[in-house]
């Protein structure tokens, strides 16, 4: 369906006679940038011969004139992307989306929702999905937004950035993101858990906080990252399972520092 038809005023002829030529929507765009806002020979030249308006060349000049307003006035967006790794599998995406049209408030209002989004390379999975609004007194300035998209092994050779106007029939730019030479952080193997003796509660040398648990004993866990919690004053992250004794663990830190 030729997206002419969500203008008002375009003929039913020249519509019906565009999509009869099966001439790519993306192509109009290439004959109009040949032409200026003075409507002459030239929109003669490019356009009538693509529509076969009228015969008339006056009537020519006027539909060329009024089609070419269209086209300036179609939502069209051109994107740049820049890509850096966070960690080995976040990825962060700052993307600029720069308006490439003139905005027209009869046709646009005050304004345009745009759906920007990144999936795979494959189209299967959506990695990231939000909603942009565009205004009108925006509508000439260059938009910076930054993405946060999960890295998988194997890495994928790119992702697809595209954004859609949700309002408008072909109003969708894609622009793949390419990881040949990214440069990834290494990965971070996992500590691994020693066989230690589970230290007895009263290791603390603290009543009170004996008193205030239901524990006899730390577990591997715990035993392991005690001796750094509570002797030290290093930071320390622990990722463990749930139910694996971390809030102890953090009780413990609080312990060292009231102490």
């Amino acid at each position: 369906m030729m997206p002419l038809r969500q203008f008002e005023g375009v003929p039913a002829e020249v519509i019906r006679k565009a999509e009869g030529k099966q001439f790519p929507w993306y192509h109009y765009f290439n004959l109009v940038h040949f032409v200026n806002l003075v409507f002459s020979r030239v929109a003669q030249s490019y356009l009538g011969p693509v529509l076969k308006l009228v015969n008339s060349s006056k009537s020519l000049t006027l539909d060329a004139g009024r089609l070419v307003h269209h086209f300036h006035s179609f939502p069209e967006l051109q994107l740049q992307a820049q890509v850096q790794p966070i960690t080995r599998s976040i990825l962060q995406i700052d993307l600029s989306i720069i308006p490439d049209f003139r905005w027209d408030e009869k046709i646009h209002g005050m304004a345009e929702t745009i759906l920007t989004a990144v999936e795979d390379v494959d189209g299967e999975l959506i990695l990231f999905p939000d909603l942009f609004i565009l205004r009108q007194q925006y509508a000439e300035d260059e938009h910076n937004i930054t993405l946060t998209v999960p890295m998988f092994e194997p890495i994928s050779p790119n992702y697809y950035t595209y954004t859609i106007l949700d309002c408008w029939l072909h109003a969708e730019t894609r622009l793949p993101t390419f990881f040949k030479y990214l440069i990834l952080c290494e990965k971070f193997p996992p500590t691994l858990l020693l066989d230690l003796q589970p230290l007895p509660l009263f290791t603390l040398h603290n009543k009170e906080f004996e008193y205030s648990l239901t524990i006899q004993t730390f577990n591997k866990i715990q035993t392991q990252d005690l001796q750094v919690l509570h002797t030290t004053d290093e930071n320390v992250f622990i990722g463990a399972p749930t139910s694996s004794g971390k809030n102890i663990c953090a009780e413990s830190a609080l312990l060292r520092l009231w102490s």
